[in-house]
């Protein structure tokens, strides 16, 4: 064999060894990295197992069903305390907002129902105390505005009947004391202007019949005292003008009869003494004359022509014998 042939053989051996090495280090090398991945595969296998093993707690404002693996938030108008496996529905008087884990009590001036997700405010007409579950109508003599918590009594002036909102102001004719339900009448021989409190008494001259809004002026020929219902005529031998408290007593030279709003003149030929109740005839002997300056009163007593009595007549003189 020539030397040629023996290293051109030489050669092709050398280059099979070296492609034969090259197969067995990828061999090995993937052998290498796959026993890695099933080492993990492993590992990962173990640590998911400890995790089932050991569950963790569920926590407050969320709860957890069977076979979750993220708690659920607690919906609104329900409650979640930690380790719940459903939510709970919130009770009256308090009010569970979205992830709730204990109720909130439902502060003064709004009520809560079941299931509340938060407050109410209290309407018009009604209050809502502390942790209220329903508002409570408003009683008599007191007003509820939005968001009460209390009844507020009704002021002077005022009245409210049951469910009232604001106070309604007291009409005329009418008083109200505080806390007043409704309105009163007012009393005979007073007066109530609107918005009353305390009814007023009606003045000399004037007279309040009853549920009277102002006083009434007293008509002539009558006479009005002080907290007077209906006027009273005037008496005979006094006078009453309009607006009068009390009879005047008709003066000399005039005569008054019963119910006069105005002294009368004495006439000529009769004459008036002091609270005459009408004229008496001038006596014989005698004349009773009256002008414009002239008042005629006592017939007895001696006076000039225009004074106030009549005035007795000269004695003739005696002719000669």
């Amino acid at each position: 064999m020539s030397d040629s042939v023996v290293q051109s053989a030489g050669t092709r051996a050398a280059k099979f060894g070296s492609a034969l090495l090259l197969v067995v280090g990828t061999l090995a090398v993937a052998n290498h990295f796959a026993g890695n991945e099933e080492m993990g595969s492993q590992q990962t296998q173990g640590v998911a197992g400890t995790q089932s093993v050991h569950p963790s707690a569920c926590p407050g404002g969320f709860y957890c069903p069977s076979g979750v693996s993220t708690p659920v938030r607690c919906p609104s108008g329900y409650f979640c305390e930690t380790n719940s496996y459903a939510p709970v529905q919130c009770p009256p008087g308090v009010f569970c907002s979205g992830g709730t884990e204990k109720p909130m009590k439902c502060v003064k001036g709004t009520y809560c129902r079941d299931g509340s997700s938060h407050p109410t405010i209290c309407p018009s007409q009604y209050f809502c105390p502390d942790s209220a579950t329903s508002p409570q109508s408003c009683p008599a003599g007191s007003f509820c505005p939005d968001g009460a918590s209390r009844p507020l009594d009704c002021d002077a002036g005022f009245y409210c009947p049951e469910g009232t909102a604001s106070p309604l102001l007291c009409p005329a004719g009418f008083s109200c004391k505080a806390r007043a339900e409704l309105p009163f009448p007012c009393p005979k021989g007073n007066f109530c202007e609107e918005g009353t409190h305390s009814p007023k008494r009606c003045p000399h001259g004037h007279f309040c019949s009853g549920a009277s809004q102002s006083p009434e002026v007293c008509p002539p020929g009558t006479f009005c005292g002080e907290a007077t219902t209906l006027p009273e005529p005037c008496p005979v031998s006094f006078y009453c003008r309009q607006r009068s408290g009390a009879p005047s007593p008709c003066e000399e030279g005039y005569y008054c009869p019963a119910g006069s709003w105005d002294q009368i003149p004495c006439p000529n030929g009769w004459f008036c003494p002091a609270q005459s109740s009408a004229p008496e005839p001038c006596p014989a002997g005698q004349y009773c004359l009256r002008d414009a300056d002239a008042v005629i009163g006592n017939p007895y007593a001696p006076h000039p022509v225009d004074s106030k009595a009549p005035k007795k007549p000269k004695k003739p003189k005696k002719g000669p014998k």
